[in-house]
């Protein structure tokens, strides 16, 4: 499962690194929505690498799929923090983000 991971996010990077001069969905981060939880932070102390990461992988994906297709969505994401730390960024369907409020 780890070298699959790993060979998707390397040929993520080589894609995005081929296509380092096109087009570019521009990331909206006064859009992001954030949770945030603090949990014993004295005993609690994750790291943000998992955050960092999902968000990279992410934004790789958004340029290789602008390159690609030519589309450009802007974006934005749902954080999810612990004791201040991201854990996960999720970028959510733009459709469950500008839902009419029921």
């Amino acid at each position: 499962m780890k070298k699959k991971a790993t060979l998707l996010v390397a040929a993520a990077i080589a894609v995005q690194t081929l296509l380092a001069g096109s087009a570019f969905a521009a990331y909206k981060p006064e859009q992001d929505i954030t949770v945030g939880i603090n949990l014993l932070p004295s005993v609690i102390k994750p790291s943000g690498a998992l955050g960092e990461a999902t968000f990279n992988l992410q934004e790789d994906v958004h340029g290789t799929v602008t390159g690609l297709t030519g589309l450009s969505i802007d974006h934005s994401y749902a954080m999810v923090k612990l004791n201040g730390f991201s854990l996960l960024a999720v970028d959510p369907p733009l459709a469950l983000i500008n839902r009419p409020k029921t």
